[in-house]
């Protein structure tokens, strides 16, 4: 039946009144209301978890997290409970108790490769990178964790850590997982000729057909567009990064000369390479004793090439990182030219290098997509705010600035200033959009940079989620466009209220983990 829609509100409430009644009746009768037919205990547990599941979608994490708990208590040996406690943990913001919940699950199937992913897959969103490579190492070949992984093409793994390593700041990491991704796409485009001569010989036209339009749209898969959005970025990063900054702290932190740290990265350097050179002599004499097991008599063993560098760093010294930065936006915009990231992207890529008109071209793709987008209001914003009485700008680059300007807006509201309170009065309702409206708002008159934190610090955080509110906080932090103590301080406290167990905010997990010696469970 249809509930009556006088309300979101009284929707909800009846929802909730739905649920309860069941619980209820079941703890009372042991049957559902309105029958007499007893139900299995297990039905109880369930109906737990539906409630459970209910309030995680209603930001509701204490009564979520109060009802899989109970379910927990009634059947600790259901590995499924543990996994909808990590997820509610994970919504709710503290990724790490969400991590440690799915690594329970884990170890009570450790021959499941499925939970082994999904744990892993947590750890590294946790930002817990050596903690998933010895979880992940448990299912690849003599624990080679790397090298296996590399062969086997696993993308999820290699773009989750990147994103990890991308978080933290290792940008050479970082970059070195985002191209294995970009390696395993060069494979798929180099193998299709093998299958060329095989289809024809074999006529399997149609699988031929389809592997052809499988290679036309290959780089706009979305693993790949992952790996390059993740690249792009890395290198706006480190252009971005203050490497003045950054010497000064490595000098101050290890109290060397130039001179003397010099010296140590050669005596490094050296180390690695007698280190490098040890463990391929072992390997290979490993690789001889086993006989070349399964293989012709004499044949020599495959060598698999040495990484020379295994940490990305020669990757994240390149000389022009916005260069080769673009190269991969060329590809995107070939290839992916209808996802809104992909533009937003290319936007910003292009004002960074001062690319003025290819910045413009990608900003009124992004409009067409999302006009009211978060994201595109500040590349607006940003672009309008660059080109304005910019002089340094072609006559002619000038020209076509000043006649698109008005199309993005500036015809009809003159000032940056009306146009985005104009942004901000159509999309009210978006707490996403007060945020982007006060970060641009401080661009634009930092004189006024009271009104804007005014603005945030009046967000209704009932309908916020998660990212809006940590986005706001970082604005208000130190460093932020509109850093302030005090805002700063009654700000999180609004956002701890909204979300008690979310990290960011002082949050976190406040029950205790049932630990190695909750549940026996033969594997």
């Amino acid at each position: 039946s249809t509930l009556p829609s006088s309300s979101a509100a009284s929707d909800v409430y009846k929802r909730q009144e739905l649920v309860s009644g069941w619980l209820q009746s079941l703890e009372r009768t042991g049957a559902f209301p309105g029958t007499t037919e007893s139900e299995p205990p297990s039905t109880i547990m369930w109906v737990r978890v539906l409630a459970a599941q209910y309030y995680d979608c209603c930001s509701e994490t204490s009564k979520a997290l109060d009802q899989i708990s109970q379910a927990i208590a009634h059947t600790p040996t259901c590995l499924d409970l543990y996994m909808f406690k990590a997820r509610i943990y994970k919504h709710a913001g503290d990724l790490r108790a969400a991590s440690r919940w799915m690594d329970e699950a884990r170890k009570m199937d450790l021959a499941d490769r499925y939970l082994n992913t999904k744990a892993t897959r947590y750890m590294l969103r946790a930002d817990q990178v050596s903690e998933a490579e010895n979880t992940i190492a448990l299912f690849t070949k003599d624990g080679d964790t790397g090298s296996n992984l590399l062969d086997m093409q696993c993308m999820w793994y290699e773009l989750e850590c990147g994103a990890s390593f991308l978080r933290t700041s290792d940008y050479g990491r970082a970059l070195k997982n985002f191209m294995h991704v970009e390696k395993h796409f060069n494979d798929f485009a180099e193998d299709q000729f093998d299958f060329h001569t095989y289809c024809i010989r074999k006529m399997t036209l149609r699988t031929y057909i389809s592997m052809i339009r499988l290679e036309d749209s290959l780089l706009g898969q979305n693993f790949y567009v992952t790996a390059a959005c993740g690249i792009v970025e890395t290198y706006m990063r480190i252009v971005s990064k203050p490497k003045k900054e950054a010497a000064a702290a490595d000098e101050a932190g290890d109290g060397m000369s130039a001179a003397e740290r010099k010296k140590q990265e050669s005596k490094r350097r050296k180390a690695e390479a007698k280190a490098r050179a040890e463990a391929e002599a072992q390997a290979k004499k490993d690789a001889e004793a086993k006989g070349g097991k399964g293989k012709k008599a004499g044949a020599p063993a495959k060598e698999k090439p040495v990484d020379e560098d295994p940490d990305g760093k020669a990757l994240a010294q390149v000389e022009a990182p916005l260069d080769k930065a673009a190269v991969y936006v060329r590809t995107l915009l070939l290839h992916a030219p209808t996802q809104l990231r992909v533009q937003v992207l290319a936007c910003e890529l292009a004002m960074a290098r001062s690319k003025w008109l290819l910045a413009l071209r990608a900003l009124r793709k992004a409009l067409e997509m999302a006009p009211n987008d978060a994201t595109v209001h500040r590349c607006v914003v940003r672009f309008l705010h660059a080109t304005k009485d910019n002089k340094s700008l072609p006559q002619a680059v000038a020209k076509v600035v000043a006649r698109q300007a008005e199309e993005l807006g500036l015809a009809k509201y003159p000032s940056l200033a009306e146009l985005n309170e104009a942004y901000l009065s159509r999309t009210k309702s978006d707490p996403m959009a007060h945020v982007a409206y006060a970060e641009m708002q401080a661009l634009i008159s930092p004189a006024d940079a009271a009104k804007a934190r005014e603005v945030l610090l009046g967000l209704d955080l009932a309908n916020a989620t998660l990212a809006a509110c940590k986005e706001a906080a970082e604005l208000l932090g130190a460093g932020g466009a509109l850093a302030d103590i005090s805002a700063s301080q009654r700000f999180r406290e609004k956002a701890h209220a909204r979300y008690p167990y979310a990290t960011a905010f002082g949050g976190g997990a406040k029950d205790e983990f049932p630990g190695d010696s909750a549940v026996e469970v033969v594997s």
